[in-house]
C-alpha cells in the first residue's frame, strides 16, 4: 500500500523457541516502505534456552550417582532434571562435530558466565606422549603415568572426551575417548583434525563426573541430569539451549531488526540474506554455535548492538564483489563484541568480513584470546 512509509511489527516479551522463525522473500518490504520487527517498551527476548532456577535443584545426598563425587565437596553438589523444563536427551551435546557446524562443548551458563564440563587436569593441560596413528582418524594417545592414579578412579571412562591442540597450537579438536589401556598409559580416541598429532602437545580430559571438583564445573548425563558445583551461595538461574538450530532466519529484502536481544543459541542467532537489511540496536549473548551470526547481501548495516558471551565466532558479514570491485554499501558501526572464542583459543574471531566496500568503524573489541577482526 503506498500510503505507508514503513511497517512496523512490534514484539514483546520472552519467545522461547522450538523451531526457527523464518521470513522469506514474500515478507520483504520495499524501498519506500521497509518492514521493521522491533522490541516494545518492555523489550523482546527470542531465546532456545530453558531457564533452571535453583530452586528447582536438589541436594544429591539420597542420588546413587553420588557416589562420583568427591566426600568432601558432595554436600555442596546439587541435582537438576533437564528434561523436566522441556530438554531431552537429544539436546545434550558435550561438544559434538556435524557437517560444517561445531557445537560447544561448555553450554550451560549462570547468569553470563559460561560453566566448564568437569575436566582434568583443572586449570592446566596434560602432554600427549608417543601417538599412534592406528588407521584414518583412529588413534592411540599416550600420556604420563602420573595421571593413572586419577583416571583410575573413572567409572564412566565409557563417556569421556578429549579437548586437545593434537597437531598445532592453532588447531583445536575434540573427540570422545573409546577406552583406556591404564597399563599402557594410553587411550584410543577417533579424533577429526586430519593433522597428524604430536609428542608434548597439550590437551585435557573432560565430561568426567569424579572431576566436579572446582566451582563452576558441572556435569550432565545422557539422559540430561545436571550436576552443579555452584559458583556462588547466592540466588542464581542457569540457561541451558535445548533447541539446536538457528533462532531466526531470513531471505528477505528491506527488513530491520530493531532493540530485540538473541540469547541462548546452540547454532547460530541470526542467519540473514537481503539487500537493505539493518541490525539496529539489538544483544546477541550466550552461543553455542561455531557461528554466532551472519547476514550477507548489499546495503547492509549493523550497528549500535552488542554481541558477547560466544563459543566461537562472532558476526560474519558477506557483501559486495572483490572480483568485480562492486561496492556493498555496507556498514558495520558503533558496536561492542566482547567475551568471544570462549571454547576455542585461536581463529575465532568477532567479526569477520569479506566482499567489498564493507566500512568498519567505531566498534569495540574486548576479552579474548586472540584476533578481534578477519578480513
Amino acid at each position: 500500500n503506498t500510503e505507508y512509509t514503513q511497517i512496523r511489527v512490534v514484539l514483546s516479551g520472552r519467545f522461547y523457541l522450538s523451531e526457527s522463525f523464518v521470513l522469506e522473500k514474500q515478507d520483504s518490504g520495499t524501498d519506500g516502505c521497509p518492514i521493521i520487527w522491533m522490541g516494545g517498551e518492555t523489550g523482546a527476548v527470542i531465546t532456545g534456552a530453558v531457564e533452571i532456577p535453583r530452586s528447582a535443584f536438589t541436594s544429591v545426598t539420597d542420588d546413587p550417582f553420588a557416589q562420583h563425587f568427591n566426600v568432601e565437596i558432595r554436600d555442596k553438589i546439587l541435582t537438576a532434571d533437564l528434561k523436566k523444563f522441556g530438554a531431552d536427551t537429544s539436546s545434550v551435546s558435550f561438544g559434538e562435530y556435524t557437517p560444517g557446524k561445531i557445537l560447544s562443548m561448555n553450554s550451560l551458563f549462570c547468569d553470563d558466565t559460561r560453566l566448564e564440563l568437569a575436566r582434568y587436569p583443572d586449570n592446566e593441560f596434560a602432554s600427549i606422549i608417543n601417538p599412534i596413528n592406528i588407521g584414518g582418524n583412529d588413534w592411540t594417545i599416550g600420556y604420563s603415568p602420573e595421571h593413572n592414579a586419577r583416571i583410575g578412579t573413572w567409572d564412566e571412562a565409557d563417556t569421556v572426551y578429549s579437548f586437545a591442540y593434537p597437531a598445532v597450537l592453532w588447531g583445536a579438536d575434540f573427540g570422545r575417548i573409546k577406552s583406556f589401556d591404564i597399563a599402557n598409559s594410553s587411550f584410543d580416541i577417533t579424533t577429526y583434525d586430519s593433522r597428524a598429532a604430536a609428542d608434548n602437545m597439550p590437551f585435557y580430559w573432560y565430561n568426567v563426573p569424579e572431576e566436579l571438583t572446582v566451582p563452576g564445573e558441572y556435569y550432565i548425563t545422557e539422559d540430561a541430569v545436571v550436576y552443579y558445583y555452584p559458583l556462588t551461595d547466592d540466588d542464581w538461574t542457569l540457561t541451558y539451549p535445548v533447541f539446536r538450530s538457528c533462532l531466526f532466519t531470513a531471505d528477505a529484502d528491506f527488513i530491520t531488526l530493531k532493540n530485540i536481544s538473541f540469547e541462548d543459541c546452540a547454532d547460530c542467532a541470526f542467519k540473514i540474506n537481503g539487500d537493505s537489511v539493518t541490525v539496529d540496536s539489538c544483544s546477541v549473548r550466550r552461543s553455542c554455535g561455531f557461528e554466532t551470526a551472519s547476514i550477507s547481501g548489499s546495503r547492509l548495516t549493523v550497528k549500535d548492538s552488542e554481541f558477547c558471551s560466544m563459543a566461537f565466532r562472532g558476526l560474519t558479514v558477506k557483501s559486495g564483489d572483490a572480483n568485480t570491485l562492486t561496492d556493498s554499501g555496507s556498514v558495520i558501526t558503533n558496536n561492542y563484541f566482547h567475551d568471544f572464542s570462549q571454547s576455542r583459543s585461536t581463529y575465532c574471531s568477532a567479526l569477520d568480513i569479506s566482499g567489498c566496500g564493507i566500512t568498519v568503524s567505531h566498534n569495540e573489541f574486548a576479552y579474548s584470546n586472540h584476533q578481534a577482526l578477519s578480513l
